[in-house]
């Protein structure tokens, strides 16, 4: 995968980043949906957030109508990562090592496979 990342932030032109030293704060990536698996109450996430001093920055995005290389940058800039379950996720592995994904599932979804 490391490979594979460095060519794509390279086709890019975007300089890879690694994750900083310090634990905290950190560069929080939300990622909204338009459509559905919307998370209404974002904004009280990140205020919690900030108000516990977890994060330096926020950046709320969809990446519905982003390029490709747009997505890879904010995956590059990334300390952590929120975003709800879906097929999306699939880009974090584009994100730098010791990135932090968090994934949120829909209220009620249950699927015994998954411990």
């Amino acid at each position: 995968v490391s490979r594979l990342r460095s060519a794509v932030l390279n086709y890019c032109h975007i300089k890879p980043r690694k994750l900083s030293d310090a634990p905290t704060p950190s560069n929080f990536l939300f990622l909204k949906r338009e459509n559905n698996r919307q998370i209404t109450n974002w904004h009280k996430l990140s205020a919690h957030l900030t108000d516990k001093k977890l994060m330096k920055e926020l950046r709320v995005v969809s990446f519905d109508n982003l390029g490709f290389c747009e997505q890879m940058e904010h995956l590059n800039w990334a300390d952590m990562i929120f975003s709800p379950h879906g097929s999306g996720l699939f880009l974090s592995a584009f994100a730098h090592e010791g990135v932090v994904v968090i994934e949120h599932f829909p209220f009620k979804m249950y699927r015994p496979d998954v411990k």
